[in-house]
């Protein structure tokens, strides 16, 4: 998530609907519905969108 989509969900918040933040924010209902649905991935270095599940612990010495 990044400030973008922060936005997109003030903008809805501010109008009352997705319409209405839609056309303040010069885009399609469906576009905005579609980026709060499935917001971008951030492309900070390191980041996944997708998780493993695994959990690993760094190797300890006995």
């Amino acid at each position: 998530m990044d400030v973008s989509d922060l936005l997109d969900i003030k903008a809805i918040c501010d109008a009352g609907s997705y319409r209405k933040a839609a056309e303040t924010l010069g885009v399609t209902q469906p576009t905005l519905s579609n980026r709060i649905a499935y917001p971008r991935a951030s492309s900070a270095p390191g980041s996944s969108i997708a998780s493993t599940g695994d959990h690993a612990r760094p190797n300890s010495p006995h």
